[in-house]
């Protein structure tokens, strides 16, 4: 996933999660003016997004990312999973529901999905060579395009997916998709790269992307404290977002 680029990997995480909570919460909460959170964001997904955030930082603030800390977070990212699929579980699953009403098996389904995983796998690893030689182009580090350039297009789905639940009035769906890709991107991103291979901790990001993070995390934990998110606050977070991305493109 980023052979060759072992800058790549933390780059792409930090960027990619303070995009998410800057950029695409401060776009959705400018967009709706209001938006009203009806589950409850401090039991689960809050604290484990917080947690795994500060985990993080813990982690890589020594400029070692070791694969112990690798299989930590693997096991954090099932741990999750298995809570929000207790959480989740239907009720009355074996309780004489009419299985007529489940929708039946589609053999392109499982097609589509190794298609997908096939061109995904190819266009990540175009893009890690496009950003070689960009960075060899520009004689900047790899770490500053991933944070800005890969970090962006990576929330670009969950922008688009937030905003549709958004305009379906389904604010929390857009509140967790942002959430649960954070938390996904720490435990699993970070992870699994560090299983095949070397990741490295550049100094550059222990002095202004990592702050950068620890700041949004709490800034955000503020915001979702009272479930309700306000025009005023997205644009709070658009212009930390602006900033954060100006300080890299102007100050390599």
């Amino acid at each position: 996933m980023a052979e060759g680029v072992p800058d790549l990997v933390l780059g792409n995480v930090v960027g990619s999660n303070i995009a998410n909570l800057c950029l695409v919460l401060g776009v959705m909460g400018v967009i709706a003016n209001r938006i009203e959170l009806n589950f409850n964001i401090m039991k689960v997904d809050l604290p484990m997004m917080m947690g795994a955030t500060f985990l993080l930082i813990a982690f890589v603030w020594n400029g070692i990312f070791s694969k112990v800390e690798a299989v930590i977070f693997l096991l954090a990212i099932l741990g999750y999973l298995a809570i929000i699929f207790i959480q989740n579980k239907p009720k009355n699953l074996n309780d004489g529901e009419d299985k007529e009403d489940l929708p039946p098996f589609n053999w392109s389904q499982p097609m589509v999905l190794v298609i997908s995983g096939v061109f995904i796998y190819f266009s990540a690893k175009w893009n890690v060579e496009s950003i070689k030689n960009l960075a060899d182009i520009l004689s900047i580090g790899t770490e500053y395009i991933a944070q800005t350039a890969v970090a962006f297009g990576t929330s670009l789905p969950e922008l688009v997916v937030s905003i549709m639940a958004l305009r379906n009035n389904n604010a929390d769906i857009a509140v967790g998709n942002i959430l649960g890709s954070n938390i996904f991107n720490i435990f699993a991103v970070m992870g699994l790269p560090r299983l095949m291979g070397l990741v490295t901790v550049p100094e550059s990001m222990l002095s202004t992307a990592i702050p950068v993070l620890m700041v949004v995390t709490v800034v955000a934990f503020f915001i979702f404290r009272d479930k309700i998110i306000k025009a005023w606050e997205g644009w709070i977070l658009i212009m930390i977002y602006a900033t954060y991305v100006g300080s890299l493109v102007l100050i390599p």
